[in-house]
């Protein structure tokens, strides 16, 4: 394994991979603080030497989405502060044009901190997860988040899909259906028959969730965090916990899915305690957790494979490093 950094910087928060026009880029962001100016530079893969600015004047970034009508283009949120009151987050749609990036705000949304995409035929739509109505302070949870969707085929105003979730931070997406995780449990949401269906999947507290069928018996595992930047990761299998992971683990938060060598493994990040990368494989009949770096404390993680590699981009919030894995 090589480990490159791409970038040292503060708070380093967000990262994924897109293909954008002719070119494979890695795009990290920074969370920064309010009123502080935070930074997203795309990097090409085939040249990581040369960042791209996608922006350079402003922080909160929780993470981006591919938009399903322009394969040149990608939605981002911006401006989200815990620590903010009133909030000032929103949703950007940022274009890929003759080698720069253009960012022009799409929809403000106070604290939306997830966002994904449902299609339904040719209606596609921008779900958007926020974690709470509304904040006195850091530390007031006494406001449920909310789920919403936006139609993109035809916009008009955002429709709300669900309320009463509280610390509403898990999400992960994955063939056109949405995890949602809070301390109401973990939901899954998906379209059916042209209408908007939740499911609760597991009523235990959620803070983050990744799907993925790792024994590849054809069934999907779900790995989730125990509650919001909780001390544990929990493996479920057919709707039971199997397996607690809680070794060195303060403050979990990056949960992916992910395939190294062939082999589909969950990704996992910890920003405090051991501040661990790790891998969760099935192998010789058992689950085994696989360390791939420590004391750097992820705030998100992705994979990706290009040309034969396979890489991780790490946003090591805990070291401020931008940072990439070569497997």
């Amino acid at each position: 394994m090589e480990k490159r950094i791409l970038k040292e910087y503060d708070r380093a928060y967000a990262t994924t991979y897109l293909k954008l026009h002719d070119k494979h880029f890695v795009i990290y962001a920074s969370e920064a603080r309010p009123n502080e100016k935070g930074l997203a530079l795309a990097y090409d893969i085939d040249d990581l030497d040369h960042p791209l600015t996608v922006w350079d004047d402003v922080g909160g970034c929780m993470g981006f989405v591919k938009d399903p009508l322009d394969q040149d283009s990608f939605y981002a949120i911006q401006e989200f502060y815990l620590k903010e009151v009133p909030s000032k987050a929103k949703v950007v749609h940022v274009t890929y044009k003759d080698g720069r990036f253009i960012v022009k705000d799409f929809i403000k949304m106070p604290l939306v901190h997830r966002i994904g995409i449902l299609s339904d035929d040719d209606k596609h739509y921008l779900v958007m997860a926020t974690v709470a109505k509304y904040k006195e302070n850091k530390d007031d949870w006494s406001k449920s988040g909310q789920v919403y969707a936006y139609d993109l085929s035809d916009p008009s105003k955002p429709v709300l899909l669900k309320d009463g979730l509280f610390r509403n931070h898990g999400f992960f997406a994955k063939d056109n259906v949405i995890y949602l995780g809070s301390d109401n449990g973990l939901y899954s949401l998906k379209i059916v028959d042209h209408e908007f269906v939740f499911t609760k999947l597991i009523d235990e507290a959620c803070g983050e969730v990744a799907i993925n069928d790792i024994d590849n018996d054809g069934k999907d595992e779900i790995l989730i965090i125990e509650k919001m930047h909780g001390d544990k990761i929990s493996l479920y299998k057919d709707g039971k916990k199997v397996l607690t992971f809680d070794d060195g683990i303060q403050f979990a938060h990056a949960l992916s899915d992910a395939t190294i060598n062939g082999q589909p493994v969950f990704l996992c990040g910890v920003r405090q305690g051991e501040g661990e990368i790790f891998t969760i494989s099935y192998q010789d009949g058992e689950y085994k957790k696989e360390v791939i770096d420590t004391a750097v404390g992820p705030a998100n993680l992705c994979s990706f494979d290009h040309d034969g590699k396979t890489y991780i981009a790490a946003a090591n919030h805990t070291k401020g490093e931008f940072a990439l894995y070569t497997l």
